[in-house]
């Protein structure tokens, strides 16, 4: 999954567009790295070309770089740091360079003109931009979170539940996998319906049942078989 966040300061030098991205992967071999630091070298060479800048100011040597690290060094990392609500902290002035978007728009509704025109100035070019974007995977388990925790969704009111376990059987789980073959997204549809359903093991069987029975049925018919 991804999580993609842009941030849009403002300060002696001009504007300062930048991207927070958090990307989750499985595990990457040797050559996939080394394939991907070509490509990603090639990216940052043509786009420095494009906009006159020196390739040598922004080479991944020195510049815009990957890092490597394994799962557990990452996730220790990330809630080291909090990657991701470091935003939050950077766009409301508490941390960072310059002057976040919405600080210069409290100022320019504060009556100070230089902030009216620079909001002016950021709110035509960042028109249809999101803030903050998350791909269909992160999404989904946000959501899936969101629901776990009581939160809700779509207004729904869900009671915190305490840890339940539902034993799955065999029979089960042979359906869940013939349903995957016609809907890839079911076990994940049928995660996130369980957690709806509460800890009564009864609605989360009913859950199950219905969502892969409906996943099944929804299948094609096979294939004729021709005779010789």
């Amino acid at each position: 999954g991804s999580v993609r966040a842009i941030e849009v300061t403002h300060g002696a030098n001009g504007w300062h567009p930048h991207l927070h991205l958090l990307v989750l992967t499985e595990a990457w071999s040797d050559a996939d790295r080394e394939s991907l630091a070509r490509a990603f070298d090639a990216a940052v060479r043509r786009e420095a070309e494009r906009i006159g800048v020196l390739y040598s100011r922004v080479a991944p040597a020195r510049g815009v770089a990957l890092r490597w690290s394994n799962a557990r060094a990452t996730q220790a990392e990330i809630d080291r740091s909090g990657y991701l609500s470091k935003l939050g902290w950077e766009m409301t002035g508490a941390a960072g360079k310059g002057t976040p978007q919405f600080a210069i728009a409290e100022r320019a509704a504060g009556g100070d003109a230089r902030a009216a025109e620079l909001w002016g100035e950021y709110t035509s070019a960042m028109k249809g931009v999101r803030a903050i974007e998350c791909d269909e995977r992160a999404a989904s388990f946000a959501t899936m979170h969101q629901i776990i925790e009581g939160a809700g969704v779509d207004g729904a009111d869900v009671v915190e539940p305490k840890e339940t376990r539902v034993e799955i059987g065999p029979f089960r789980l042979l359906e869940l996998r013939d349903a995957e073959k016609r809907v890839p997204t079911i076990t994940r549809d049928v995660l996130l319906e369980a957690a709806r359903a509460g800890p009564d093991p009864e609605r989360v069987y009913a859950a199950f049942d219905r969502l892969v029975r409906a996943a099944i049925e929804s299948r094609p018919a096979g294939r004729a078989t021709l005779a010789a």
